[in-house]
């Protein structure tokens, strides 16, 4: 079985590998799917690829340190994404702050 058909499987995802090489991207998820990328605390790791980073609701743990990691920074690299386009970061929604910007 393929990582494709493997991932298909499931409607959510955890990702806490040390990837370097992004293998998620928007043809291996399908919509809805809820997916976690922990541990992309640094440029160098990453699992998600820009596409799938640009048609996300992206939620981040600190977004000034998220700009520079492997998947935001990638994407935003790529132009699928901008900072602006985050939807919040973790602590505003759990102090019921609400996002960054309005869906």
């Amino acid at each position: 079985m393929n990582n494709k058909e493997l991932l298909s499987l499931y409607r959510r995802r955890l990702l806490t590998g040390l990837v370097h090489e992004p293998f998620l991207d928007i043809g291996e998820v399908p919509p809805g799917t809820f997916v976690a990328a922990v541990g992309a605390d640094n440029p160098a790791k990453g699992e998600i690829g820009p596409t799938l980073m640009g048609a996300a609701t992206v939620v981040v743990d600190v977004l000034k340190r998220a700009v520079f990691m492997r998947d935001l920074n990638h994407a935003i690299k790529a132009g699928t994404m901008t900072e602006e386009g985050v939807h919040a970061e973790l602590g505003s929604l759990k102090c019921g702050l609400g996002g960054l910007r309005q869906l």
